[in-house]
């Protein structure tokens, strides 16, 4: 069995260092840093910012080593598991129109990056020569 004791430990001033003075606050003139908010547990130090791009790789790469050769179709169940979800929820219509507002959202997102897959992928619906 592992040890149940505390985890903290106090660490000593090593010689080389100024001990604190008693009437003057901890990190007094000491330029503060701004935080995330996020710190690691393990080393109380401020954690790394992620982005949701940090996420999506990590999402991706994930799928490609659970699911190789089937990313896409687990992807696209776990969409489908999360609209029969919202269908159930709150009702077919409302369901429909989240998600075209959401379709429509990834379009202007992928025009404004210069990326036209969405729209020409709409333009290639309704034009006449399928």
């Amino acid at each position: 069995m592992s040890e149940t004791g505390p985890r903290l430990s106090v660490e000593e001033a090593r010689p080389d260092e100024e001990a604190p003075h008693a009437d003057v606050p901890a990190g007094a003139g000491k330029p503060r840093r701004e935080s995330a908010g996020e710190t690691d547990a393990t080393t109380g130090k401020d954690a790394p910012k992620s982005s949701p791009r940090d996420f999506a790789v990590a999402a991706r790469s994930w799928f490609r080593q659970s699911f190789p050769g089937h990313e896409h179709a687990v992807f696209g169940g776990i969409c489908g598991l999360v609209v029969a979800i919202l269908v159930f929820a709150i009702g077919f219509w409302k369901t429909l129109f989240i998600v075209i507002c959401v379709l429509v959202g990834v379009a202007i997102g992928q025009y404004a990056d210069g990326n036209t897959t969405v729209v020409g992928a709409i333009s290639r619906f309704f034009s006449d020569n399928r």
